[in-house]
């Protein structure tokens, strides 16, 4: 599952919601609105960002091999 949009830096888009990697790459295809500013825009259905959290809360491995920081928000979920 991926953020939509995901974001850099410290930015945080005002609306965000979790869809399929699937369903990302279709809006990306399709011009979608919030795609201009995210981090997967014109990545592959497998590509992993730093910042982006697995399924159980825990923070995945980035391309570089370092872990990416959690969002204290996302905790309580």
């Amino acid at each position: 599952m991926r953020q939509c949009p995901t974001l850099t830096g410290d930015e945080r888009p005002l609306i965000a919601h979790s869809i399929a990697e699937c369903l990302c790459v279709e809006r990306q295809r399709e011009f979608y609105h919030k795609c201009h500013r995210c981090v997967f825009r014109g990545k592959p259905a497998g590509y992993q960002h730093e910042g982006s959290a697995g399924r159980n809360g825990t923070a995945l491995v980035g391309q570089n091999g370092a872990a990416g920081q959690q969002n204290p928000a996302d905790l309580g979920r």
